[in-house]
């Protein structure tokens, strides 16, 4: 898989917010699911550099890979967005990097395939 140099952040430059945000959501993700970064990224057909890169904020990742890494952890894409500030990138709250949950050991179900609640 051949990458660009827009793929890359400038040594020195910062890395985006929003970025970092997804990074960090991502690997929290990951080690509440239990797996390697190697096999979330074979799951997904990534190669694992560039999974490695994507958790360490080096890459943005496209539209599709989104839903390929999300089946890869047995979530919804949304769960990947949770919490995430959109102007910012910034966590809303503490606790889970992105939405305060102190989280657990097994992943959560999918938002589509929950009930509706009931008032």
């Amino acid at each position: 898989m051949a990458h660009t140099d827009l793929d890359r952040t400038a040594p020195g430059r910062p890395v985006p917010g929003r970025r970092a945000a997804f990074a960090r959501r991502l690997r929290f993700l990951r080690e509440r699911a239990g797996k390697s970064q190697a096999a979330v990224a074979a799951a997904a057909g990534v190669d694992r550099s560039f999974y490695v890169e994507v958790e360490g904020a080096k890459h943005s990742v496209s539209v599709d890979k989104v839903f390929l890494i999300a089946d890869a952890l047995g979530i919804a894409v949304a769960e990947l967005f949770t919490g995430l500030d959109e102007r910012t990138g910034r966590p809303e709250t503490a606790g889970d990097p992105l939405t305060g949950d102190a989280g657990s050991a097994a992943p959560r179900e999918p938002a589509a395939d929950q009930a509706p609640s009931q008032p």
